[in-house]
């Protein structure tokens, strides 16, 4: 995979990332606050009119009545809420981003190594962060970008 095609993926996740932790917090406020259980598992909105769960979470009106809920809200609330998979999905979610992230960050050090390798004098600053490895610091090259330009490089 190479690198652009890397980085629009770990862009991907974390835009998809935020969204389904967006509706995991939504989902659990409007379940706390507005969905009651029954005593024979059933669900039911505690005031109407009924309120939603799809496509985004919307709590019910303000007249105390319970009403039913709809089949999607009943399958969402009741397999991806009360058993808690919506929030496994969304630490799952940010655990995959996690590793796009730290898998690419590698890949950036080991262009470092080559540059210096063949030669070249002029470091871009990304390189002279603490992110730096020994090897790259060892380098004869190393930090001459930022003498020429009056830039003092931080050391790990």
């Amino acid at each position: 995979m190479g690198r652009r095609e890397a980085l629009i993926i770990t862009v991907m996740l974390a835009v998809f990332s935020t969204l389904i932790t967006a509706y995991t917090i939504a989902a659990y406020e409007v379940a706390t606050r507005y969905i009651i259980e029954m005593g024979d598992g059933e669900a039911m909105w505690r005031t109407t009119p009924r309120g939603s769960l799809f496509p985004w979470p919307k709590g019910s009106g303000s007249l105390q009545m319970l009403s039913e809920m709809e089949d999607v809200d009943m399958f969402i609330y009741r397999y991806l809420i009360r058993d808690r998979l919506l929030m496994g999905f969304a630490i799952l979610m940010w655990v995959l981003t996690g590793v796009f992230v730290i898998r690419a960050r590698p890949h950036t050090l080991d262009e470092g190594e080559r540059i210096l390798n063949e030669g070249s004098r002029v470091i871009p600053l990304f390189y002279l962060s603490r992110s730096v490895s020994p090897r790259l610091q060892r380098s004869p090259h190393y930090g001459s970008y930022s003498r020429r330009y009056g830039l003092q490089p931080s050391y790990p």
